[in-house]
């Protein structure tokens, strides 16, 4: 026969497992919470990198042009040799997210830094070369590419406004409800 304290002693176990139970939910649910706060700090991170390379593209692509106007083969050998580095680095970040996945930048990219090869080597190959029809076809590309760039660019910083005004609505919304 049960007396008043093993009722008691039984609502405390069911209590505490209860209470276990409730304990062992948040922290799966704070591990998730976690691992999504983590995919979604990356993925800004990269977004904000791209933000400062991108622009960065639209640099070498002036040094580019004011090379070849020099009409000195090492300056135009030079400008397209940091351009390639520098749209490679764009390039990794961009394949290194399968958010970006399918970006038409991807293809451009890897066409100019193609190009800036072909180019640099033909400056190379022969000890005078007439240089603005030798970087015709890199000079193409890399406009390509800082056009598209540039409309991916202001695509990431309009991705990033909308987040920070939804996150001010909704933290208005809450405070305005107390």
């Amino acid at each position: 026969m049960w007396n008043p304290a093993d009722y008691f002693g039984a609502g405390q176990l069911f209590v505490a497992i209860l209470g276990f139970g409730i304990a062992i939910w948040q922290l799966v649910r704070t591990a998730d919470a976690t691992v999504e706060s983590t995919r979604l700090l990356g993925a800004r991170l990269l977004a904000n990198d791209l933000l400062v390379l991108l622009p960065e593209l639209e640099a070498l692509e002036d040094a580019v042009h004011s090379a070849v106007k020099s009409e000195d083969a090492d300056k135009v050998g030079i400008a397209l040799a940091k351009y390639a580095r520098r749209a490679q680095r764009v390039h990794g970040h961009l394949t290194s997210s399968p958010v970006y996945e399918g970006v038409v930048l991807v293809g451009l990219i890897n066409e100019s830094v193609e190009a800036c090869r072909d180019a640099k080597q033909k400056l190379y190959d022969k000890p005078k070369v007439n240089i603005i029809p030798t970087v015709r076809a890199a000079r193409q590309s890399i406009d390509k590419v800082v056009l598209e760039a540039a409309s991916f660019s202001a695509t990431l910083q309009k991705g990033t406004e909308s987040g920070n005004n939804r996150r001010k609505r909704w933290f208005g919304s809450r405070r305005s409800d107390q």
